[in-house]
């Protein structure tokens, strides 16, 4: 059986820097709440996770984007000490912050083989949340013209700007660059597992159409538009599946009939579809 494990807050507290402590003290509690391994509260949490490395590693990239996101753009976290006895396990984790930086300029390179500008403050602060915004607006658009892969990466670079009252603060700019794969069409629209239902009734509900530019926003729509006929259990996107060819999609849509239930009563079984 693998052991459970708790992440002791006062270790976490010791290395996160001052500086965050003081000026995001309920933003730092955030995080630490969400972390999948708990931080031990005596009392509060008696049962604690199973401690498995992929929690531990979605642990720290979610620090790691909590400390990028208010600027600390060198910050490092990583696993101390890990202590495991019988079925426990105590980790400790470790944050190198660095420098606060301050941002003077943020923009977007590859949408629409344009540059977007963000605007930025005189306080250096960094706005993750309109970049944010920006970037999954830009993915929308084209994930709606047939671009199923869409990555991003950021760079930082010194720049100068004005002096500001933290002399051991710098100024960055910071440029997110935005790739697209190439654009899909759909080839051909499978459907599987409806014993009881006519094709033609579930080809009438889809919004996606073949031989035409994929969107995943369509095939959202259409699996919505299939479970709200109530005829088979709801579909997800995991119960797609997508097969790529060079330039078009076949997509398999895999339906679940509905489970049927019995009721026995005076007059026999009856049966629910």
């Amino acid at each position: 059986m693998e052991p459970r494990a708790a992440l002791l807050p006062r270790e976490f507290a010791k290395s996160a820097s001052r500086e965050i402590r003081r000026s995001e003290p309920h933003a730092l509690e955030k995080v630490l709440q969400d972390l999948e391994i708990r931080h031990l509260i005596p009392g509060v949490w008696t049962r604690m996770p199973l401690y498995e490395v992929r929690a531990v590693e979605a642990d720290l990239a979610r620090l790691r984007s909590f400390y990028f996101s208010h600027g600390y753009f060198d910050a490092r976290v990583g696993v101390g000490d890990v202590i495991v006895d019988g079925r426990d396990a105590i980790l400790s984790l470790e944050v190198q912050s660095g420098p606060k930086y301050a941002v003077r300029h943020v923009a977007i390179d590859g949408i629409h083989r344009e540059r977007v500008e963000i605007a930025t403050d005189s306080n250096g602060e960094f706005p993750v949340d309109t970049l944010c915004a920006h970037l999954l607006d830009a993915r929308r658009i084209a994930e709606s013209h047939g671009h199923i892969d869409f990555a991003g990466g950021l760079e930082v670079s010194y720049s100068n700007g004005l002096l500001l009252p933290d002399t051991d603060r710098r100024w960055v700019d910071v440029i997110a660059r935005v790739r697209t794969g190439s654009a899909y069409t759909v080839g051909r629209i499978n459907f599987s597992g409806h014993h009881r239902i006519n094709e033609s009734t579930l080809r009438r509900a889809r919004k996606l159409q073949e031989r035409l530019l994929f969107d995943v926003g369509k095939l959202r729509t259409s699996l919505a538009g299939l479970n709200r006929s109530g005829l088979f259990e709801p579909l997800t996107l995991p119960d797609v599946e997508i097969e790529r060819n060079p330039d078009y999609l076949t997509i398999a849509v895999r339906e679940r009939p509905r489970r049927s239930w019995s009721l026995a009563g005076p007059m026999g079984p009856s049966s629910f579809g």
